[in-house]
């Protein structure tokens, strides 16, 4: 996934190659970011910041080498136009930091596509160091994941290893299964049988703790894995694949049964309907540039009206949905028709380079098959950040060219600063969402024992990262908490303007211009300019049943009794848990009934 061949000679590797190991040890990381967290922003943080120096390191590898191996030229062209058009769609966004770092728990913006890259671009240049390390340290990883998973279940807490949830954990455990059953250069430090026993119980503990979908792709990995082996009979073959469905069933109905036997119903995809078809309207609305990497609530709540909800279902966003739970759909909304276009051709390219690989003796398979049983659950799941690192190295490894003709030595054209010039960009991004994500972990919890202490750091992180509208928004509720309890400090309205600076760098953020709605009228302004702010957020989100909601109080308050009961009915149109949105219905009707 590189836009240049690469023209410096390449130096071997062994499984000793410190930037090889560096890549294994975040990708690890990666896997228990989860550490420490309150809340799931922080979680999503954490996984930034490694996904980060994951990229870095890999682009000062390059640096270091002075080369770069490429399976397929056409491929890097494919990545190198799909990673520039999202670019663009991202300058054009109306958000652009948001689609920069990615939205506030998902963060999957360009920065962490290109630190995507420069991961898969290592691993490709390091494929021999890569894979053996992969298959030294996926038994270990599956072993601790499964062994964590079924005390979980035996707790009875929510089964998910070290992972968010339990699709997460079927993502990072699909991406090591392979490697569970290859060898690492004679260093086994467990047999065969019992690597096989691994895969076999990691499997069915994935149906067990609920992961369907990557219990199912886990299972087709596993019997072609074991059937095609040339020293077994056909009687073998048929108890292995009539054994291995039957203890993936059962270990689904007993301990995930209500997951498995929702499968059979009509409502098996859940809101993934609602996703999908706010995708196609967003993308029907603005086909060309989408709404930039990470568009999904952006293109969602574009297009969510509150004619739609009187006709149909619709999906209610909140800061925690952010993602259209298909990759097709996420790039779709993100980068338009024509990103799309790009990012499927780039994925025919992966299939091609996997087809030349093969003819050319570079063991694909079991690469391969991780990125490809993964790809299917990322057609009805969202993609972790705490996977992604994780992922480009096993992407990279897939795409490992043949050992001759794959680089051109270093003297024969000399070290051109071009050269450098992808690498260098790469890494530059990927630093950008490490630190940027660092800065904001400690600000994601806000309340009124825990702003008082930060509102000085929340005030220094907005002056360095003067474009981040989720910071300055952080800021604001972290000054509010204070300014609440402290009249010396609310004269000063240090989140007026916290908030104020976020709605004028984020033209399409709703949650923000609520908050800004909110913060005028906290400072008594007139009911036409906390007026006009709702007015915005609505501009930005036309259905918006929690703004709806506390505009009808507004109103009421107003003695504008009709236009206050028509927010009411908008904020009705929608069935969700919002204690929040309940809460100021209910005042806005007592208001009414005076």
């Amino acid at each position: 996934m590189c836009a240049m061949r690469a023209q410096g000679a390449t130096r071997p590797v062994s499984g000793r190659d410190p930037f090889a190991v560096a890549l294994i040890v975040f990708a690890v990381l990666g896997l228990v970011s989860l550490a420490g967290a309150r809340v799931q922003a922080q979680a999503m943080d954490e996984g930034a910041v490694v996904l980060g120096l994951a990229g870095l390191v890999a682009a000062v590898s390059f640096v270091r080498s002075g080369a770069v191996a490429v399976p397929r030229f056409r491929l890097g062209i494919a990545w190198t136009a799909f990673l520039a058009w999202a670019l663009v769609c991202a300058a054009l966004s109306g958000r652009v930091w948001a689609s920069l770092v990615g939205e506030v728990t998902n963060l999957l913006g360009w920065c962490s596509l290109a630190a995507l890259t420069a991961v898969v671009m290592a691993a490709s240049s390091r494929a021999t160091s890569v894979r053996g390390l992969l298959a030294f340290i996926a038994p270990i990883v599956v072993f601790g994941q499964t062994a964590a998973t079924l005390v979980q279940l035996a707790l009875g807490t929510t089964p998910r290893g070290s992972l968010p949830n339990s699709t997460y954990l079927g993502e990072a455990v699909l991406l090591l299964l392979p490697f569970v059953l290859e060898d690492d250069g004679g260093k086994d430090v467990i047999g065969r049988p019992q690597r096989v026993a691994l895969a076999v119980s990691a499997v069915v503990t994935l149906a067990a703790a609920g992961s369907r979908v990557a219990a199912i792709a886990g299972v087709v990995w596993l019997v072609w894995a074991l059937v095609t082996r040339r020293d077994v009979t056909m009687r073998f073959r048929v108890l292995v694949a009539a054994g291995l469905v039957v203890a993936v069933a059962v270990g689904g109905l007993v301990f995930a049964r209500a997951e498995v036997l929702g499968s059979l119903g009509a409502d098996t995809l859940g809101e993934r309907p609602q996703m999908w078809r706010a995708v196609a309207l967003a993308v029907a609305a603005r086909p060309l540039l989408g709404y930039g990497p990470d568009g999904f609530v952006a293109g969602g709540v574009a297009v969510t009206t509150p004619e739609l909800a009187r006709r149909e279902p619709v999906l209610v966003y909140r800061p925690g949905a952010v993602d259209p739970h298909d990759v097709l759909a996420w790039v779709a909304v993100s980068t338009g028709a024509i990103g799309l276009a790009l990012f499927v051709w780039a994925l025919a390219e992966i299939g091609l380079a996997w087809r030349r690989g093969t003819k050319d003796g570079v063991r694909v398979g079991p690469a391969a098959w991780a990125v490809g049983t993964t790809a299917m659950v990322l057609l009805t799941a969202p993609l972790a950040i705490q996977v992604v690192p994780l992922m480009g190295l096993v992407l990279g490894v897939s795409l490992a060219p043949a050992a001759r003709g794959s680089v051109v030595p270093a003297s024969a054209r000399g070290l051109s600063a071009a050269r450098f010039a992808g690498p260098v960009a790469v890494g530059f991004a990927a630093l950008v969402l490490a630190l940027n994500a660092g800065t904001r972990l400690p600000l994601e919890v806000h309340d009124a024992q825990v702003s008082p202490r930060l509102v000085r750091f929340a005030q220094a992180a907005t002056d360095v990262w003067r474009f981040d509208p989720h910071l300055a928004h952080l800021a604001s509720l972290h000054w509010g908490w204070v300014a609440a309890s402290d009249r010396g400090v609310a004269a000063t309205q240090p989140d007026l303007a916290a908030i104020e600076r976020a709605v004028a760098v984020d033209s399409r953020d709703p949650f923000v211009a609520l908050e800004y709605a909110r913060t005028l009228r906290f400072y008594g302004a007139d009911t036409a300019t906390v007026e006009r702010a709702f007015l915005a957020a609505f501009e930005r989100w036309e259905l918006y049943p929690l703004a709806r909601a506390e505009y009808a109080i507004l109103l009421a308050e107003a003695g504008r009794d009709a236009e206050a009961r028509e927010q009411i009915e908008i904020a009705k149109l929608v069935e969700d848990r919002d204690a929040d949105r309940r809460d100021a219905i209910a005042a806005a009707e007592a208001e009414l009934g005076r």
